[in-house]
């Protein structure tokens, strides 16, 4: 969604948007390391739950955005999720690997894995009710209108995925 902000809103090339988003990726392999080894030291429970609090307040900040946000904004804005990603990934995934047997760590692997992609493939299928998404698109006269959408929308589809189903938005 926010490739699209930028090149059609924006008015930039795939090549500087590209540039502009891989801003959340590298912070968040910067970051990942850092709190896999302090995951180690202090609860990691508690880590997770800092990263998903940094990754709301991006996600949030990210709703704000219009035709007149600058390009620094969105670089902050996707370090702040960058952080929270990182903060939260691998702590979480410490404390599941953590929490079961030697003889099952293949499985918790494997289920790990499994749901980290269902939850990133999910992404485009979790909306509870379609017919909004059509009403948004074709009835609201604002310009940005499918961008605020976009950004609560992926906010559900984050809540849900990490909270395994049992989070929604109404």
């Amino acid at each position: 969604m926010l490739s699209l902000y930028l090149q059609y809103v924006k008015g930039l090339t795939p090549g500087k948007a590209g540039a502009i988003l891989v801003t959340q990726p590298m912070v968040m392999a910067l970051v990942a390391g850092w709190a896999g080894r302090l995951s180690d030291k202090r609860d990691p429970r508690i880590l997770a739950s800092l990263g998903m609090g940094f990754s709301m307040v991006g996600l949030l900040l990210l709703i704000r955005i219009n035709a007149a946000t600058p390009i620094a904004y969105l670089v902050f804005t996707l370090a702040i999720l960058g952080f929270g990603f990182g903060l939260f990934s691998s702590p979480n995934t410490n404390s599941i690997m953590g929490s079961v047997d030697k003889r099952f760590l293949g499985v918790a692997s494997g289920t790990v894995g499994t749901m980290r992609m269902t939850g990133h493939g999910e992404h485009g299928y979790c909306h509870p009710h379609p017919e909004k998404l059509y009403w948004y698109r074709f009835h609201q006269t604002r310009k940005l209108s499918n961008v605020y959408l976009g950004h609560w929308y992926n906010l559900r589809c984050f809540c849900h995925a990490q909270c395994g189903g049992h989070l929604g938005f109404a």
